[in-house]
């Protein structure tokens, strides 16, 4: 499949991803790119900040009730006038079997083709760099666009992690965005307190 779309994925449950995929998704709405939000897994949560932030609805990439065919399917369906912004679920790793990608973000973006940005623990210090060697490696290191380091990692672990670009780091917010973020994010306008994994 010709790659018409990235796959965000953590390291762990809450590293992040749900706040960068919003940012992106609102990134490319601003600029007049058409973009289709993804999420694996049948979480129905996270699809709704994504429908706020891309102004289109989301769609499930499940590979238990789906299965690859229709995985790879639906992804070229609906990226054929837009990028596609995937997100994925847990750790990259994580899925229903501990020795194998069944279930997993990994497995869609095997799938898929498409590459994968990891966002890690906003709270990993040096052992950050490790930590994504370990991913390089599991993953293959031409499956790994980059990484979206938090800004507690980048200003206490100014290491670079071989093989890995730096993909950003996360706008700093003030309480005046958290305001307005309260405001309008959905969820019974829980905010910036309402984003998952």
């Amino acid at each position: 499949m010709i790659t018409k779309g990235i796959i965000i994925a953590g390291t762990q449950s809450s590293s992040g991803k749900t706040a960068v995929v919003a940012l992106l998704l609102a990134a490319f709405r601003q600029h007049g790119i058409p973009v289709q939000p993804f999420k694996v897994g049948p979480d129905f949560i996270d699809p709704g900040y994504h429908q706020i932030y891309a102004g289109t609805t989301s769609v499930n990439l499940d590979a238990w009730i789906m299965g690859e065919a229709e995985v790879r399917n639906a992804a070229e369906r609906f990226t054929r006038n837009a990028v596609g912004v995937v997100e994925g679920v847990m750790g990259l790793f994580d899925g229903a079997n501990p020795d194998n990608d069944e279930g997993s973000t990994i497995e869609i973006a095997r799938w898929l083709g498409w590459p994968v940005v990891v966002v890690p623990c906003a709270h990993a210090g040096r052992s950050l760099v490790a930590s994504i060697r370990g991913f390089l490696h599991e993953a293959e290191p031409e499956r790994c666009l980059g990484v979206i380091r938090p800004r507690s990692a980048a200003a206490g672990d100014r290491a670079q992690t071989p093989g890995a670009r730096l993909a950003g780091t996360p706008p700093r917010f003030t309480s005046q965005h958290r305001t307005r973020a309260s405001g309008t994010g959905g969820a019974g306008g829980t905010g910036r307190a309402a984003f998952g994994s």
